[in-house]
């Protein structure tokens, strides 16, 4: 399940449950996770993932961040660079530094001027953050749909 020490940096590969004690589970900038992430909470990612992030609260991704995965969470704060859709239940925002490439769907969307935002704002989404739920509910009529 867990790969080898890369590049001066930790490697996950396949799936982890991360554990929240009282503040932000943490990926920092020198790991890279490869599968998929889950948290009962908040999850801040200063390095690089590829695959799929769940969070019941607050994902955010620093301006170190590199990810390539469809992330659902409560609440999305987006500084670094994200390939991938995101499903956030209440509030997504991008900050000045945000590098988007995919569509949103979400409760509520800011967008910081200077950020960069390819992709469809699809309208009000709740996201599934719970395990063993469908990562992919319909979507309200007319308004696409996750690839």
């Amino acid at each position: 399940m867990f790969g080898k020490k890369k590049d001066n940096g930790a490697a996950i590969s396949g799936s982890a449950s991360v554990q929240v004690c009282g503040e932000a589970s943490l990926i920092a900038q020198d790991c890279f996770i490869e599968g998929t992430l889950q948290s009962d909470g908040d999850v801040r990612i200063d390095g690089r993932v590829n695959g799929a992030v769940r969070a019941a609260g607050t994902l955010t991704l620093r301006d170190t961040a590199q990810v390539n995965a469809d992330i659902y969470a409560k609440n999305v704060k987006i500084a670094g660079e994200l390939h991938g859709n995101i499903r956030a239940e209440e509030l997504a925002e991008l900050t000045a530094s945000a590098r988007v490439f995919g569509d949103i769907a979400t409760g509520a969307l800011k967008v910081e001027r200077g950020a960069r935002f390819v992709g469809a704002s699809l309208g009000q989404y709740v996201a599934p953050v719970i395990e063993g739920q469908s990562p992919e509910p319909e979507l309200p009529p007319g308004s696409g749909s996750f690839s």
